[in-house]
């Protein structure tokens, strides 16, 4: 305590609380001094007789050195009040400061947590990933499971259905052939196609025994493969192809009639869902090896250039549909078959051409009537579409050196072409 009145200075050891006590004792020393020699000897100078001028005298006396010492003591205690307010406000000014260095402290510990916390939850994400990963592989080898284990029962179907070494399927598809009547070849390819339908209803009957659990178990295959809902259709796609795959060109035949008969059911939409008989080709079918001449249909050329064209005519009528307007549109392909080239023109009608040069051997009837029925064949018959239009393509005459054949579709009757695109 010593050491702290040491440290004051002169001002502040005077203007204190104290001296303001001590200035007010002395005033009412004073005030009591002055009263008694007042009362007793009603004069400064000890007199007996009480004088109105001498009380005023003393009144003065009172208020001009009493009243001065008690507002110099009121001056002090005001002093000493505005320092002690300064001190409380200097005391709470380094309490601010003090809780602003907390709060920036705690501010920083807040933006470390959050760091920490953006961390844990980027680690709580790489683990839920990496679970969710576990659980899709689990659950894929789980569906791989039972697909493989399906495909295992599908190929003993197969082995018990050719277990006399002979090749069942094209047995049952000459068979098929073989009860179509005798004049076959006198109907468009929609009332072949029709007849053909019904002469595999007939067989489907007589051989249902066989035929069922074998078209069963195919379509448990395809269906197990759609409902799979934890993968995405690219992966579905990718077991259609492997499925697909085992598909001699026999049991495709087959399965497209199928899927064209009464009995087919679900089976249909499903298959074209999946595009699961991508691999039919007209070319290989009945109603072309009953109608069309073997020699045009088995030379390698005419096949090469009729699947390059089929990509072609999937590709544009696909790109047709999608932006059919009024406005003409129009694409070109080139072949090394005879030099053609074939167009096919929206207007909004679609019109398919194929031109070759004037030195080459005209198209022959039976090679416009088998593209006809190709066409045929792949914009409705393949697509199970309820809209048919006969096609007739014949040459429609000389343009730029070149002989051009033509056929017209109607635009409301085309829809767009099933690909394994849709799934990818």
């Amino acid at each position: 305590m010593l050491e702290e009145n040491n440290n004051k200075t002169f001002g502040d050891r005077f203007f204190s609380e104290k001296t303001a006590l001590i200035t007010a004792l002395v005033s009412i020393a004073v005030l009591l001094g002055s009263l008694i020699v007042f009362l007793c000897c009603k004069s400064w100078q000890f007199s007996t007789k009480l004088d109105e001028q001498i009380v005023a005298n003393y009144g003065d006396f009172v208020g001009g050195t009493v009243g001065t010492l008690l507002a110099f003591t009121a001056a002090i205690l005001y002093y000493v009040a505005l320092r002690e307010q300064r001190k409380d406000v200097e005391t709470n000014k380094k309490s601010l400061s003090i809780q602003n260095k907390a709060l920036e402290q705690q501010i920083d510990e807040f933006k470390q947590q959050r760091v920490e916390l953006e961390n844990t939850r980027k680690v709580y994400e790489q683990q839920t990933q990496l679970m969710k990963e576990q659980s899709r592989i689990m659950r894929q080898q789980q569906f791989e499971s039972s697909f493989y284990s399906m495909i295992r029962v599908y190929v003993d179907c197969k082995i018990q259905l050719n277990n006399k070494g002979t090749d069942c399927f094209r047995t049952w598809v000459d068979s098929i052939e073989a009860h179509l009547p005798t004049d076959f070849g006198n109907f468009n390819i929609y009332e072949r196609h029709n007849q053909i339908v019904e002469s595999f209803e007939n067989f489907y009957l007589s051989q249902r025994d066989v035929l069922s659990p074998y078209f069963k178990t195919i379509y448990r295959i395809l269906n197990l493969i759609d409902n799979t809902k934890y993968l995405v259709e690219n992966e579905k796609m990718q077991y259609v192809k492997f499925f697909r795959a085992q598909l001699s060109d026999n049991e495709t035949k087959l399965l497209y009639y199928n899927y064209h008969s009464a009995f087919s059911g679900s089976a249909r939409g499903l298959s074209y869902k999946l595009n699961f008989l991508k691999h039919y080709d007209y070319l290989t079918s009945i109603d072309a090896d009953k109608i069309h001449d073997p020699k045009l249909i088995q030379n390698k050329e005419l096949t090469h250039f009729m699947h390059l064209f089929d990509g072609f005519l999937k590709k544009e009528i696909n790109a047709l549909c999608d932006g059919l307007s009024e406005i003409e549109q129009s694409a070109q392909m080139s072949y090394d078959y005879k030099d053609i080239i074939s167009e096919i023109i929206s207007t909004p009608d679609i019109t398919i051409k194929l031109s070759i040069p004037l030195k080459e051997e005209k198209f022959s009837n039976n090679f416009c009537s088998l593209l006809s029925d190709f066409i045929c064949d792949r914009l409705f018959l393949s697509q199970f579409g309820k809209k048919k239009e006969i096609l007739n393509f014949a040459e429609y005459g000389e343009v730029d050196n070149r002989r051009v054949y033509t056929c017209t579709l109607h635009s409301s009757f085309i829809q767009k072409l099933k690909t394994d695109n849709d799934y990818e």
